[in-house]
């Protein structure tokens, strides 16, 4: 897998939103909060997870390691679109 900068991700960000602008809230500082409280309710369903599949299911499970990594990805989303308000 290749390496990927936050500087990379984050400007897919950007385009992603450029897409969904009519959809999506506006990059402004006062939207930043929901994001925040949205990536923390994905590292909770990450959490859940770990409890209940437990750490070795994610390394072996291909099933358990998607889900994880999907969870992931999704806090990485928000995290980046915490970034850009």
């Amino acid at each position: 897998m290749n390496d990927i900068k936050i500087s990379d991700m984050m400007n897919m960000q950007k385009e992603l939103y450029n897409l969904h602008k009519d959809k999506w809230s506006p990059l402004e500082a006062e939207y930043g909060r929901n994001f925040i409280l949205w990536m923390m309710e994905e590292i909770g369903e990450c959490i859940a997870i770990i409890k209940k599949k437990g750490d070795l299911a994610i390394m072996e499970d291909e099933n358990v390691r998607k889900a994880f990594c999907e969870e992931m990805s999704d806090v990485l989303m928000y995290f980046n679109d915490t970034l850009l308000r």
